[in-house]
């Protein structure tokens, strides 16, 4: 930013100017508190980010006096123009600029919108008139300047309530109010620190509004002067082709309001951005208006001057748009603002593709802006961005950057990082002349440094970005272009600095991974090919043993050799000669090769080992052809973990060392025992002109698994030897390489064997169930448990059923011991499942127990181990179906499907070795699994409600007109809950009945009933008659009574009716309960009705009784028939006994009151006949134009289609 002056850059926030009397009490302490909310000098603060802190930050400044406020007067004299105008001759940018530098450096050091003055009560009262006299001053010097003035009273004084008096005199006589107006603080009898923060705090918030006023009066003042008559000084002496035009006026007043709206919301900026955006379009118009007169060749340098600030505003315009947009948390949209901000300008002054050193400074400038800003604004910027504001907006998202195909195609940088890399491809010698308001650089020394230092700012920004946001990502090939880079730069210069050059080829070396071969190839033979000069490093000495690893070209002088100091000891990493491919593998006691084990099983741990090594490539390198070059591995250490995170007991450590002598190409080592590991000796040399030795080698060994868990092979150490002899003098180095093992996931694995006939190594391919080759996991020993349940294949449970199951249960004979185990049980489990296992979701619970034993406690098992030997024991399991809401099982639909209950064992165990929070402390083994269908209840139930009869002395139609005797049971006006109306009585009959269970459910047993009535209507009174009993095949019947309680009429009222049954199976003494649904039955209460009761006489006679009943209040009057035609027998009424004629033409039925018409019938015939038909009895009420339908009252007469009466012989 080195070139844009501050004033153009930094942060606009309100200034407020403070003034220490003398710097004495509380100086120190205020300084400290003020400086939390002074944004200094700052290009960027977060408090700018909208809805992200809600504290405001100011621009503090200190003076010494009062008349240093002076400084941000209007310098305006009369109807002259300020200096800072265009229109004043002898402001900087007479006669035709727009905007001064020394406007922006007004609001940021000179025109404050408050003044804190401090100052202390030391002096005592007699010093009182002097603080007054000084105060009043400053405060008509705030008041010409419409400047917010606070005093702020400092004291130490114990004598508090003096200084108080002090204090309200001064305030009395300076006429400055409390609050943010004058403020009393004693340093010693508060708590300092608190106190003053806590009032620093409190008065910064105070002044949002204040600064806020502040400077939205002087935004009203830059709008008026649209209206405001400019007059203008004579050109005539001025070399100038450039008028000030509206447009230019124009582009004033916005760029004013665009940064005075920042200082009114410092912390949304959007009104602000508002109005920049409008001041660059204005800006970029007056360039293309003055385009002719800067390419005039003979332009003069007034313009030239012009054009400079013009240039710099356009630039410093588009920055604060971008910040802006940076703080609305739209970084898209920043980015895109830039873009176009620097194609505008190339296409405003017509450079086309020149004008790179200005394009390479705008980068430059972003990079600087964005590690300022917050990374969480800019990391995800394509999220940030993707809403699609338009439906033709194509994103596509790069490591560092943004494509987005709209409009126009726009490429965004959105890591600072690659910013500087493209301020760096920009930033060249330029091929013409510019007028350029920023340095340019001729020298080519000069361009180059220049191109260094941005190269470095990508590095350090770089290294920012890893450590704040990609932590877990590998940069290490960007960090490598970066030093690439730099280290060529270094080589343009001349003459080539040569130490700077090779530095930054090592570090760019050091970045490049090893899987990149051809970078690293290329860039080893550049730094040897410089390096082989004087005193040389280990560093170099492991490039050149790398160098032997490729098939380079490479080649030392012969005397480079002696520039090494001998002999030399590498350190780890320095070098990368041999690669390992390792597994660790299982073999259980059948032999088979398995990455899951269990305990005491043998673990075989092989290890191939491959030189990458050409040790005929490392003589050419050091032109020594005739040397004898020898490479031998001296020791190869490998370590375990256990991955549970319960032990961090694993597999012994194995430490081998390397031998003289030549070992064939599979190494079975026999490993010795140690105190905390195991060793061995194996063999791995390999020598360029003696004998024959192969560059790989694999290593076995194995030891027993003891320890349960997940078992790694976690890092491998492997120390190697090179000896070079060109003649009679022997250089020796030394190394070792380490080989942390990761997670690479694989299914297979390769396990090596020789061919016995080849001597030739062979791989065979491993399947790896623990998703990778060098991890092992081993279980505890599986208990050998045997589990067989009885046959059910017919068996069906209902819900509510207690089932009683056999299980015989055997252990095998071994290698478990019973001591060893805390636990060996036997659990069963029930679950809901459907035909295909899927389980189901019902309101029902299933449990299963052992025989004493409580609900989800397991079987011991452990005494199956102390008795021994296979035999059988039988324990029995009770299984249980309970519903957790009865009803809604019954209403469930999914009942009335196919499903079952799935019976499950499985064993427990529990070691006693383990951790308490270890998860192999518990295993569990399933045994054996069994199911049952399920059935809601063994019975199917349907339900109807009869009307029965007694006689009228049983008083179920007690009449008001007649006088019941003392011994009557009717209540006497003084008992609780007598009525004045008389109480009806119905008689009714349940009758539930159900289906042939004796065929479907294989002879169930009935051991009791109930039948439950639940009215939902609490006036009315049911009372059982009888009790619940099988009257006679699949019915049971129960008699009641329904009567209202207070003799309030209810026309028909519903009852819910449901029963309990209580059966068990023939030959098992368990009683269980199946329920019924319930069911809601509305039964008429008041309504008149016609009931027969029937009776067969002797022989064919029959007497049949109508009972027309009025259980209301009103006198009905009916007209009865009695109709016997078309029956299928012939009947005789008679008798003398008969009401004749048949019909009756009206009768009146008093109110609660019965009226009984008798009928004595004989029938010619009844043989053969299955039913006999009843003659139908016609009831009519002459008032209400209604047909009462006749009612049964025995099980003898039934009802078919059209209410027609059947008689059953």
């Amino acid at each position: 930013m080195e070139n844009y002056s501050k004033h153009f850059l930094q942060v606009s926030a309100p200034l407020i100017s403070v003034q220490f009397n003398e710097k004495g009490i509380l100086h120190k302490e205020l300084v400290e508190a003020f400086s939390k909310y002074d944004v200094k000098d700052a290009i960027w603060d977060n408090f700018m980010i909208r809805n992200r802190i809600p504290v405001i930050k100011y621009r503090i400044t200190y003076t010494e006096t009062h008349e240093a406020l002076l400084r941000g007067k209007s310098d305006k004299k009369g109807d002259e123009h300020s200096q800072l105008s265009p229109f004043n001759s002898n402001s900087d940018i007479f006669p035709n600029g727009i905007l001064s530098e020394k406007w922006f450096k007004r609001y940021a050091e000179e025109r404050s919108f408050a003044h804190v003055y401090v100052t202390s009560l030391e002096g005592g009262p007699k010093d009182d008139e002097l603080q007054i006299e000084h105060i009043n001053k400053l405060k008509s010097i705030c008041a010409e300047l419409n400047v917010h003035l606070t005093v702020v009273m400092a004291s130490q004084s114990e004598d508090i309530d003096a200084d108080h008096e002090r204090v309200n005199r001064i305030r009395l006589l300076t006429g400055i109010s409390k609050g943010n107006g004058m403020v009393y603080i004693n340093k010693n009898h508060d708590p300092a620190s608190s106190d003053i923060e806590s009032f620093v705090a409190n008065l910064f918030n105070g002044y949002k509004t204040v600064a806020s006023d502040f400077y939205t009066h002087i935004a009203t003042r830059i709008r008026q002067r649209h209206r405001k008559y400019y007059s203008f000084p004579a050109l005539a002496n001025l070399n100038t082709r450039i008028e000030l035009t509206p447009l230019f006026l124009e582009a004033r007043i916005t760029l004013k309001l665009g940064f005075i709206s920042q200082f009114i919301h410092p912390n949304n900026l959007e009104t602000s951005i508002k109005y920049l955006v409008n001041a660059y379009q204005n800006l970029i118009d007056v360039s293309l208006s003055v385009r002719d007169v800067m390419s005039d060749p003979e332009v003069s340098d007034l313009d030239l001057n012009f054009y400079r600030r013009l240039r710099m505003l356009i630039d410093i315009t588009a920055f604060h748009i971008v910040k802006g947009y940076f703080s609305l948390e739209e970084p898209l949209i920043a980015l895109k603002k830039y873009s176009t901000h620097i194609a505008n300008v190339l296409e405003s002054f017509e450079y086309g593709d020149e004008n790179l050193q200005w394009s390479s400074t705008q980068y430059q400038l972003l990079a600087e802006l964005m590690n300022m800003v917050p990374r969480s604004i800019l990391i995800e910027t394509s999220l940030k961005g993707s809403k699609k504001k338009n439906k033709n907006q194509i994103l596509k998202v790069h490591f560092g950057g943004v494509r987005l195909f709209e409009n126009h195609k726009f490429e965004l940088i959105s890591d600072p990082a690659f910013s500087y890399l493209e301020a760096y491809r920009l930033f060249k010698r330029e091929k013409h002349q510019f007028y350029s308001h920023i340095e340019i650089l001729t020298n080519d020394t000069d361009i180059i440094h220049k191109r260094i230092g941005i190269l470095n700012k990508a590095a350090e920004s770089l290294k920012t970005t890893v450590e704040k946001c990609y932590s877990d990502v590998e940069l290490d090939s960007f960090f490598s272009y970066i030093y690439w880079k730099i280290a060529e730069e270094y080589r343009k210069l001349n003459p080539p600095n040569e130490g700077s050059y090779i530095a930054y080829c090592e570090k760019s070396f050091e970045h490049i991974p090893r899987s990149q071969v051809a970078l690293r190839q290329t860039l080893l033979k550049r730094l040897l090919s410089v390096t082989h000069k004087g005193k040389l490093s280990n560093k170099t000495i492991s490039q050149v043993l790398e160098a032997a690893t490729y098939s380079s070209d490479i080649v030392l002088p012969r005397s480079a050799l002696n520039n090494f100091s001998f002999p030399i000891q590498l350190e780890e990493g320095d070098t990368s000669l041999f690669t390992i491919e390792p597994i660790i593998i299982g073999k259980n006691e059948n032999g088979e090769l398995k990455s899951e084990v269990h305990l005491y099983d043998d673990c075989i741990t092989q290890v191939q080992l491959h030189s990458k090594l050409n040790l005929e490539k490392l003589k050419e390198i050091l032109a020594l052809s005739d040397a004898d070059i020898k490479l031998t591995v001296t020791g190869l250490e490998l370590s375990y973990a256990n991955l549970s995170s319960d032990s961090s007991k694993t597999l012994r450590s194995v430490i081998l060392k390397g031998s003289s002598d030549p070992g064939s190409k599979l190494q079975k080592i026999e490993l010795q025992e140690e105190e905390d590991h195991y060793k061995g000796v194996f063999d791995l040399i390999l020598q360029s002109n003696k004998g024959t030795y192969h560059d790989s080698r694999v290593v076995e060994f194995s030891q027993k698994i003891r320890e349960v868990g997940i078992h790694k092979i976690d890092r491998m150490n492997l120390s190697f030897n090179i000896q070079i002899k060109p003649g009679h003098e022997v250089f020796d180095i030394t190394g070792h390489e380490s080989f942390p093992l990761d997670k690479s996931l694989a299914s297979y694995g390769s396990i090596y064997h020789l061919n016995p006939d080849s001597d030739n190594l062979e791989k065979k391919a491993v399947a790896i169930s623990t998703r990778s080759p060098h991890i092992i996991k081993s279980m505890p020993l599986k208990p050998n448990i045997l589990a067989k349940f009885p046959d059910n294949s017919d068996n069906t449970i209902f819900i509510g059923e207690t089932v009683h199951l056999p299980i015989y249960v055997s252990a095998k004979n071994s290698k478990i011991k019973a001591e060893d185990y805390e636990e060996i049980s036997l659990m069963g489990t029930a679950s809901l499942v459907d035909e295909a296992a899927t389980p189901l979701s019902l309101d029902l619970g299933t449990h299963a127990s052992w025989s004493n034993m409580k609900e989800d406690e397991p079987l011991d098992l452990k005494q199956l181990y102390h008795e021994g030997g296979p035999a059988e024991n039988e324990y029995v399991l009770h299984l249980i179906i309970r519903p957790k809401s009865l009803q809604a099982v019954l209403e469930n639909n999914d009942l009335a499907k196919n499903f079952k209950v799935k019976l499950d064992l499985s064993v427990i165990t529990k070691d006693k070795n383990r951790n308490k929070n270890s998860e192999n402390q518990v295993l569990i083994y399933p045994v054996a699994e069994t199911s049952f269908g399920v059935k809601a209840s063994p019975f199917d139930f349907k339900l109807s409600i009869s009307p029965r009869y007694r006689e009228e002395g049983s008083s179920d139609m007690p009449c008001p007109f007649v006088i019941f005797p003392s011994s009557s049971q009717l209540k006497a006006p003084s008992d609780e809950g007598y009525s004045f109306m008389p109480l009806a009585v119905r008689l009714w009959q349940v009758n539930l009945m159900f289906s042939d269970f004796e065929q479907n459910t294989r002879g169930l047993e009935i051991k009791s009933i109930k039948i439950f009535m639940e009215p939902n209507n609490p006036e009315l009174a049911i009372e059982e008659v009888t009790e619940a009993t099988i009257s006679r095949s699949n019915v049971i019947t129960q008699m009641f009574t329904t009567r209202s309680k207070s003799g309030f009429s209810h026309r028909n009222v519903t009852v819910k009716f449901s029963a309990t049954i209580d059966w068990k199976r023939k030959g098992s003494e368990d009683i269980n309960s199946s329920n019924t649904h319930k069911w809601d039955v509305a039964l008429p209460l008041s309504d008149p009705r016609v009931i027969l009761v029937a009776e067969k006489l002797e022989e064919n006679r029959f007497k049949m009784k109508y009972v027309i009943e009025n259980p209301t209040s009103r006198i009905f009057n009916f007209s009865t028939h009695l109709i016997t035609e078309n029956l299928n027998a012939e009947w005789h009424f008679d008798d003398i006994r008969n009401l004749a004629p048949l019909q009756q033409e009206s009768m009146p039925v008093l109110p609660f009151n019965r009226h009984s018409i008798v009928y004595y019938a004989s029938v010619s015939t009844e043989a053969g006949l299955k039913l006999l038909k009843l003659p139908s009895f016609k009831v009519f009420d002459v008032n209400y134009r209604v047909s009462l339908p006749t009612l049964v009252t025995t099980d003898d007469v039934i009802v078919k289609e059209n209410n027609t009466l059947y008689w059953k012989p």
